[in-house]
């Protein structure tokens, strides 16, 4: 059996968007539909990035694109409208006090950073893009007729979302829809 098939959502060290259990089955369609352009819009601290491209890179031989954008350490302008986790409203607030000492004190590396994110993805400099803005800003600018599938979990707000999809609807891909409330499906 291929490493592809056995291929397990990993959190790592950092916040995750999507736990364990709703990790594994993002991974799992993602590995049934192989692609080898994803776009991930609302990369928060990586860590779905980090295990879409270790599974791409098993997939594609190393050879595949990951673009993702998120407004990442310059969420503030998105509070007024939007519905932000938690995890950044209060100030990257772990539970795990271990982490908070490692990551607010001794790092003083804020996990949804540009600059972190960025790190965490090293190992694919050569494969990923990430843009930082608002995806209002950022979507109507970039071919979407490139990506094999979508990966929409960023602003979670009835407009935003609804703007997302109406762009994208509009180009033939392969779409999951997450909200950091529950998770839903939406896939063409």
């Amino acid at each position: 059996m291929s490493l592809q098939n056995n291929f397990k959502y990993k959190e790592y060290w950092r916040k995750a968007g999507l736990k364990k259990y709703f990790g594994q089955i993002f991974i799992d369609i993602v590995n049934k539909k192989k692609p080898k352009n994803f776009l991930e819009i609302g990369v928060f601290t990586g860590v779905t990035a980090r295990n879409v491209c270790e599974l791409l890179s098993l997939i594609n031989n190393k050879d595949f694109f990951y673009l993702g954008i998120d407004l990442f350490e310059d969420f503030q302008e998105a509070i007024k409208n939007e519905v932000v986790p938690e995890f950044l409203i209060q100030k990257q607030n772990f539970s795990n006090p271990l982490k908070s000492l490692v990551y607010n004190f001794f790092l003083k590396e804020k996990l949804n950073s540009l600059n972190s994110v960025s790190k965490f993805l090293k190992k694919f400099e050569n494969n990923i893009e990430l843009k930082k803005g608002n995806s209002l800003n950022i979507l109507p600018k970039i071919n979407l007729k490139i990506f094999d599938m979508i990966f929409v979990d960023g602003g979670h707000s009835y407009e935003t979302v609804k703007f997302e999809l109406e762009i994208i609807l509009d180009r033939k891909s392969t779409r999951l829809n997450s909200s950091h409330l529950g998770i839903s499906y939406a896939v063409f």
